[in-house]
This record gives structure tokens, C-alpha cells and sequence, in this order.
């Protein structure tokens, strides 16, 4: 139920308890029938009573008590139909104008979506005399709410929302949907007496093996989210021996395909307080989730913990006042894009008490501010927990919609245009040893290939592999490294075709020995030139600490072209390359007798000259160890 009507029923209860201990004028017999209704009122026994209420009204229509208590009544009991024609026909009828009637009428009349008849009943409660300013105001902020709503109403967006069906719905509750990110495995909470976790999987696209995920207790597990490689998962529970809090937010690992004893995140994400509804990035390296703690805007609030190169989760942050308001904000989702944040409010301008809403992220890390998802989307009940796949449209939803199951159900949709989300992706790679073929337990790093901005980093542990999502049409720089290997650097562009499978990389890595050769594939240089391009200074630095942790090695540095131009040209340009590189180490510290350069021309071309894309792998710089 929302502020503005609990508001009004206790209102309206406190004007029944005020008539209902009086006895107007009545015969000995209506007098005495009216005092056993006031007493049945009083104890809530309100079905019991309904139909002698309705015949003592009919008996004694003029009796304004007994056709006040008739209305609460039926605003009780949801006979809103019954209410909203009643409650008219008296007001019109014995000429009523007080605040309780018209507050009784905007609830009915909102009740049965008649919004204009609603408003304007507001707008006569706001003529009543000696209403009083605080009074006031909160009527007229119910007004701007319900005009709100009913300009909503009248510009539906487009919904054609598809239930997931009796495998996934139940007669319970169903929320919190988070998909594996080829949307092939369905983790989401059932809630009948305590909320659990549960997984489904799709099987030729049909949603089956609903199974329990082994964290459930005697208490609430639920509010789930798992990072896009599967293998970890966070969610919340309350009242747990280990928990700091109310609620806490805990999480598990998934190793050699067994979930790990659960372990509470701890602080600074955890408190003494309320912190619930994680929602972990795409790229693993922040996680929101709603707390009510100390400090906030007020109500609960969304925070951000970002994940240091220690790899520990630093103090949260508050979002700030473009997405916090005095009341709740929860359920926070961000897109695989990094920068479309969903999330439930009944702070900002809604139709019902909780809505959906979205904010993008600026490039200067401003939220903007938080659009509705409109009607019929959001309804006049509370709608929360949403989940956008990686193109940004396909979207899940838990709702109680006409037609489910029960309660709340999970639907899948497409989101309208102007609240999707830019595509995203996923990125695959499975690294082993050149030589034996076995998988590596490795660290990888990855990052903006412009700003050289750390967008990613972790581990492989010995399955040898990590998947992670990202942005679509961006170019990253791809750094592995293990003792005793020489680094692995690669760079690629996520492509806008490549959401359902993922951006394969295959990785082989060299072990530390003689005649190891690596490209540097983010050594790069201007057209027609031997001058060193910003953009190649990570990768020379990875050649300094290899060559500064193994002093032994040395080291020849080949320079390559493609085959445009004259043979000459083309020599002189890649030995000139090839010294640049050799002249960088050496001012960085790294002795020149360990360095040799070589132009070798277009005498070694790796790949087809006759297209551009084979020419670019051709101008390439390598490392090749010839001494250690």
C-alpha cells in the first residue's frame, strides 16, 4: 500500500473511532443495531458485519455515519466498484463536503483507475475549509502523482510481456531473475515461507532442471546475482550467524564444479545495518547493492564498492542525488554496457509505489536523471527486480500480471527503444602451453585500448580459462602473465554481431627459453614512420619488468612490414623500427648488450599481403630470446 492511502485510512479510521462512539438519533431499535455494528467495526470484523451494514444503510439512508462506515467498509474489504458508486451518490446526493469523504473518494476512484474523477476529488478536498498547510501539501503532491500516472496511462509504451511458464511460476512468489550471459541458465529467488535460491536451464528454448542451489536454509537466501563467468555468485541473507547486519550480502565460488562454503562479504560492504540485492558489473569489478546505514539520502539507498588492484573491495560510495531521494531505492541491475543502471524507486516520479527506472552514466561518471520505464511496464502496484540481456532489448521482469501463475511471476519482454541498453558482448578466452597444450592457471588484465584504463583483471585458476563481458565496437589490450612464461599480449575489437557467441580468444603461452619469440602486437607506429605511438608504452613497460626480473635473457627485436612499397624502403623502415624499440629499453634501464634490432622488410610476412587485414598482421614487431 502506498504513503498517500496509509496516510488516508488512518485518517479515515480516526473519524470512525470518533463516530462510532456516538449514537445520533435513531429509534431504541436502530440505535440498538447501529452500537452491535460499531462494536464488530471496531474488532475488524468487517465481512461478518457488511450485510447488516448494507440493510441498516438502506433502512436509515440518511444516517451520514452509517454511510461513512458503509464506505470505509467497502475500501476495506477492496469492494472498490461498490465504493467508488457509493461514495458519489452520498456526496451527491446529502450534499458532503468534508475531507474524509473526499479523501474516500480519490482512493475509490483510484482504485478503479478513474484517474480524472481522482484528481478532481483531491482537487475538492483542497477546498475544504481549515485544512491546514501540511495537510495540503501532501494532497498536492497527490495530485502531481496521480496527473502523473494518468499522463503515463494515456502514452503507453510498447509490452508484450511472455510468462516464463508453470516450470519457473508458481503460486509463490518468483523474483529477482539474472541470467548466465549466453541467457541459456536462469538463477532467480522463490519466495513461499522464507525466500531460496534457485537455477534453471534452457533446453531447446524451453526453460527446465529448475533445481535448489545448495546456500538454502531455515532463513531468507535471495536477491541473487553471479558474475558472467559463472563462478561466483553473491546474494543476500538475513539473520545469519556470520552476518554483521539485519541482512548481509554473502557469496560462493564455483570450484571444479562445486559451490564453496558460503562466506559473508564482509566490510566496508557489509554493516551493522540493512545491505541487500547485490548486483555484481559485467566486467567483475564493482558491485551496487541498497542499504539504509547511516549517511544516506535517506530511506535505503544505492552504493557502488569498487574492487582495487589488491583485490579488495573499497569503501562504497553513495550514487548521489540524482539517483537517491529521501525515500527507497533498490534492486539495482547494471547492464553489461557499464553504464545503464536499472533499479526500483518510490522516490522519483511514478505510477504506483515502486517502479522500474533507468540512468546512464556520463562520461565524467555522472548519473543522469532516472527515466521511468512507463506504463504498462510499471503499474500502479509495485514492480522491482529487472534483468536486460546483452543486446540491451531482451529483458526479465518479475511481476503480478492477469493470467500468471500467482503472485509474483517472472516475464521475459523487449524493453522500447529509448530505454534499452547499447549492446554488449562476452569474451572467451582459454590459455595453455605452447608446447604440452595444457591449460594455465594465469593473470589477466584488460583495458581500454585508448585510455589505457584498467577495465578488467583476475585469474584463470586451473581450468585455464575466464569469460567476461564487455561494451561491443570498443578495442581493448589484453595482457596475460605467469612465472616462468613470457607475457602474452593481444589486442582485439569486440564486435557488434557476437552477443549470443562469445568473442573466442585462444591463447598459447611460451615458456622462458631460448628462441621463445612473441609479437608485440601493441607496438604500434605512425604510417610511414619509426616514432613510437603513446599507445605502445604499456606494452614496452611489460618488456622492461620481463627483462628486469630475468637478467639473463637477451634479446633480439625484429621489425616487420608488409610488402607496399619498394624492398629497400620497406628494409629501412623496419630496421628504423626495430631500433626505436631498442633505443626506448635502453633509456628505461635495460643494458644494450642484451639488445639487438633487425629490420627484416616483407622477406617473413605471417599472413596475405593482398588484403588489408593480412597486411596489418604482417608490420609487426617481435621479441625472440637469444640468450638466457
Amino acid at each position: 500500500m502506498n504513503k498517500f492511502r496509509l496516510f488516508c485510512l488512518l485518517l479515515i479510521l480516526f473519524s470512525a473511532s470518533i463516530l462510532w462512539g456516538q449514537t445520533p438519533s435513531l429509534s431504541k431499535k436502530g440505535a440498538k443495531e447501529w452500537s452491535y455494528i460499531n462494536s464488530q467495526a471496531t474488532l475488524r470484523r468487517y465481512e461478518l458485519i457488511l450485510p447488516q451494514l448494507e440493510k441498516f444503510v438502506q433502512s436509515h439512508p440518511s444516517f451520514i455515519q452509517g454511510r461513512k462506515l458503509l464506505s470505509e467498509i467497502y475500501l476495506y474489504t477492496y469492494n472498490y466498484d461498490k465504493a467508488a458508486n457509493f461514495i458519489q451518490k452520498s456526496i451527491e446526493t446529502y450534499q458532503l463536503n468534508d475531507k474524509y469523504w473526499w479523501q474516500m473518494s480519490a482512493d475509490a476512484f483510484q482504485s478503479v483507475k478513474k484517474y480524472p474523477e481522482a484528481i478532481q476529488s483531491l482537487k475538492n478536498l483542497m477546498k475544504v475549509p481549515a485544512l491546514g498547510l501540511p495537510y495540503q501539501k501532501v494532497v498536492e503532491e497527490k495530485i502531481k502523482k496521480l496527473e502523473y500516472t494518468w499522463l503515463m496511462i494515456q502514452n503507453p509504451v510498447p509490452f508484450e510481456p511472455i510468462n516464463l511458464g508453470n516450470e519457473i511460476n508458481t503460486a509463490a512468489y518468483e523474483l529477482y531473475p539474472f541470467l548466465s550471459p549466453d541467457a541459456e541458465k536462469l538463477f532467480f529467488t522463490r519466495k513461499e515461507r522464507n525466500e531460496e535460491l534457485f537455477q534453471a536451464e534452457k533446453v531447446n528454448g524451453v526453460w527446465t532442471n529448475v533445481k535448489e542451489l545448495p546456500f538454502n536454509t531455515n532463513v531468507n537466501e535471495g536477491a541473487q546475482s553471479v558474475s558472467a563467468d559463472g563462478k561466483l555468485i553473491l546474494f543476500t541473507a538475513c539473520n545469519y550467524p556470520k552476518g554483521l547486519g539485519s541482512c548481509d550480502i554473502f557469496y560462493s565460488r564455483l570450484m571444479n564444479g562445486v559451490w564453496t562454503e558460503v562466506s559473508g562479504i564482509g566490510s566496508p560492504i557489509n554493516s551493522t545495518d540493512w545491505e541487500s540485492q547485490p548486483s555484481i558489473s559485467a566486467n567483475g569489478m564493482a558491485i551496487l547493492f541498497s542499504s539504509n546505514r547511516p549517511g544516506g539520502k535517506g530511506g535505503k539507498d544505492l552504493y557502488i564498492s569498487y574492487l582495487n588492484k589488491e583485490n579488495k573491495w573499497m569503501e562504497p560510495q553513495n550514487l548521489g542525488t540524482s539517483i537517491n531521494t529521501p525515500f527507497d531505492e533498490e534492486t539495482p541491475f547494471l547492464h553489461a554496457d557499464g553504464r545503464s543502471l536499472y533499479f526500483s524507486s518510490d522516490g522519483h516520479s511514478s505510477i504506483g509505489g515502486k517502479d522500474l527506472f533507468v540512468s546512464r552514466l556520463s562520461e565524467n561518471g555522472i548519473w543522469s536523471e532516472p527515466v521511468n520505464l512507463g506504463y504498462p511496464i510499471n503499474t500502479e502496484k509495485d514492480e522491482s527486480s529487472i534483468y536486460v540481456e546483452l543486446d540491451g532489448k531482451s529483458a526479465y521482469l518479475a511481476s503480478e500480471r492477469v493470467g500468471g501463475q500467482g503472485r509474483l511471476d517472472l516475464y521475459q519482454f523487449v524493453l522500447h527503444e529509448s530505454v534499452s541498453s547499447t549492446p554488449a558482448t562476452f569474451v572467451k578466452a582459454i590459455v595453455r602451453d605452447v608446447h604440452t597444450k595444457v591449460k594455465l592457471d594465469v593473470q589477466y588484465s584488460i583495458f581500454n585500448f585508448i585510455n589505457n584504463q584498467l577495465f578488467s583483471f583476475g585469474n584463470t585458476n586451473k581450468d585455464g580459462e575466464f569469460l567476461i563481458c564487455m561494451p561491443v565496437d570498443s578495442t581493448f589490450r589484453l595482457e596475460i602473465n605467469k612465472p616462468g612464461y613470457l607475457f602474452y599480449s593481444e589486442q582485439f575489437q569486440t564486435q557488434s554481431g557476437s552477443m549470443i557467441k562469445p568473442y573466442v580468444l585462444e591463447i598459447e603461452m611460451q615458456p622462458i627459453a631460448l628462441g621463445a619469440n612473441i609479437i608485440l602486437k601493441n607496438i604500434l607506429f605512425k604510417t610511414d614512420s619509426y616514432e613510437l605511438g603513446e599507445l605502445s608504452f604499456p606494452e614496452l613497460q611489460k618488456i622492461i619488468e620481463l627483462m628486469t626480473t630475468n637478467k639473463d635473457i637477451k634479446a633480439i627485436i625484429k621489425g616487420h612490414t608488409d610488402n607496399i612499397g619498394s624492398a629497400k624502403y620497406n628494409l629501412e623502415l623496419s630496421q628504423h623500427r626495430a631500433q626505436s624499440v631498442v633505443n626506448y629499453l635502453i633509456q628505461n634501464g635495460i643494458s644494450a648488450n642484451r639488445l639487438t634490432a633487425k629490420g627484416l622488410g616483407a622477406t617473413e610476412p605471417v599472413s596475405s599481403n593482398d588484403t588489408e587485414a593480412g597486411r596489418l598482421e604482417n608490420r609487426r614487431t617481435e621479441f625472440q630470446i637469444v640468450e638466457q
